[in-house]
């Protein structure tokens, strides 16, 4: 069983995602921040410490799983349809389990935290319970390693390209910017933050919107 090798690796993804995200708080959101650490510092940082436990201690493991059971390791490519299938698989399932923890009374309780951003920045996107964290966000990478046996390369691009966009969608500055209908704009997602509107898709295709053009 490897160890140090996905440890290492799934690191690097965690650190690349919160650097990405501390620097567009620090710039793009720096005035939602500073209005964090004038009015509520200490959600602020409920929220960092919750990047830090989910992407630096929690993630490993799971990393580390998926390294050893469910991806390709042997070669080293970026298979793009492979790439593609699993950011569909986990847009999917993010919008099912998304929806049952507004739903569900059980679920409800992983989903309170997150919501405590009514207003967000960048690392708001992270700032999510640890249940929440391992049912709605690494569960489908999982789903979708599994059903895909992906490269590492692979694996890894899906994870960067789902991180990246999930803190892209909460930054606050940017919920006015014009955005594809069928992609998951800042503007609907902090919507969803602000009104705890009906609205489930996240951080790529906009389900909700597709869902509702289909029945029009």
């Amino acid at each position: 069983m490897f160890i140090i090798e996905p440890i290492k690796y799934s690191l690097y993804l965690g650190g690349s995602t919160i650097l990405f995200s501390l620097l567009l708080d620090n710039t793009i959101c720096k005035k939602t921040t500073m209005n964090y650490w004038k009015t509520n510092p200490e959600l602020y940082m409920q929220g960092l410490m919750a990047n830090y436990i989910n992407l630096i201690f929690l993630s490993p493991v799971n990393y580390t799983i998926a390294y050893n059971k469910f991806l390709n390791t042997e070669i080293h490519e970026l298979q793009y349809i492979k790439l593609l299938i699993i950011l569909l698989i986990h847009n999917f399932l993010y919008y099912c389990f998304h929806y049952g923890m507004h739903k569900n009374k059980f679920l409800k309780k992983f989903h309170e935290f997150h919501h405590k951003f009514k207003i967000t920045t960048s690392t708001s996107g992270n700032a999510v319970s640890v249940s929440e964290f391992l049912f709605a966000y690494v569960s489908p990478f999982i789903v979708g390693s599994i059903l895909t046996y992906p490269t590492r390369e692979t694996f890894d691009i899906s994870i960067l390209v789902i991180s990246f966009l999930n803190s892209i969608i909460h930054v606050n500055e940017f919920k006015n910017l014009s955005w594809p209908s069928y992609l998951v704009s800042p503007g609907h997602h902090i919507n969803h933050h602000d009104s705890y509107e009906h609205t489930y898709s996240a951080p790529l295709i906009n389900l909700d919107y597709l869902l509702h053009y289909k029945k029009d």
